[in-house]
C-alpha cells in the first residue's frame, strides 16, 4: 500500500496507483502558485480508470467554529476552488510535458471517450448527538452546491468521511 499522511488521517492506496500531495510538486510550487490566490486539492490519486482529487478537512475538535463555513457556503467555494484551479495546474503541466505529472494529465487531458474524475471533500467533523436531520440537511445542502459549482467541469462531487468511505472507491483512511 502506498500511505500519504495529510494532518492527522493517513490514506492507504494500492501499490499500483499513483499518488501526490499536489501542493508537494514541484510544478505546482514552481509553476502554479505565481497565480496569485491559487488553490490547490490536497492529493491526486490514479487507478487504472479514475482520477480522485481528495481535499481533506478535519473540524474534529472545531465543529462549532467550522459550522459557520458549511452553512454560509464559505466551504463549498473554497472546494470548488481547489478543485478548479488543481484541474488548471494540471493543464499548464500538460501543456508543459511536465513529467511529475504525467500519468495524471494524460488520463485527464487524451482519449476521446470522457475520463472517470472524481473530486472527494474528505470531511471529518464531531457529529452531534443530537438532531441528526439538520446534520444531513446541512450536509445535502454542501453538496448540491458543491455540484452546482463544479458541473461545467463534468466531474463527480462527493463528500465523506472515514465512517462513510466506499469500499469500491479503492482507497481507505484511518
Amino acid at each position: 500500500m502506498i500511505e500519504i499522511r495529510e494532518g492527522r488521517l493517513t490514506f492507504s492506496f494500492p501499490r499500483n496507483w499513483q499518488v501526490r500531495k499536489y501542493d508537494h510538486v514541484n510544478f505546482y510550487r514552481n509553476n502554479v502558485l505565481k497565480c496569485p490566490e491559487t488553490k490547490a486539492a490536497d492529493i491526486l490519486a490514479l487507478s487504472d480508470r479514475k482520477l480522485f482529487l481528495i481535499e481533506v478537512k478535519d473540524f474534529r475538535n472545531y465543529r462549532i467554529e467550522n459550522r459557520g463555513r458549511i452553512r454560509s457556503g464559505e466551504l463549498s467555494a473554497e472546494f470548488a476552488q481547489k478543485v478548479r484551479d488543481t484541474v488548471a495546474g494540471l493543464y499548464g503541466a500538460y501543456r508543459s510535458d511536465n513529467q511529475e505529472l504525467k500519468d495524471f494529465c494524460t488520463h485527464l487531458f487524451t482519449g476521446k471517450s470522457p475520463k472517470q474524475v472524481m473530486a472527494i471533500l474528505l470531511l471529518e467533523e464531531d457529529r452531534p448527538v443530537t438532531n441528526q436531520r439538520d446534520y444531513r440537511l446541512f450536509h445535502d445542502q454542501l453538496h448540491t452546491s458543491i455540484r452546482r459549482q463544479l458541473k461545467f467541469l463534468n466531474i463527480r462531487c462527493n463528500i465523506h468521511g472515514r465512517g462513510d468511505l466506499p469500499a469500491h472507491l479503492g482507497w481507505r483512511v484511518r
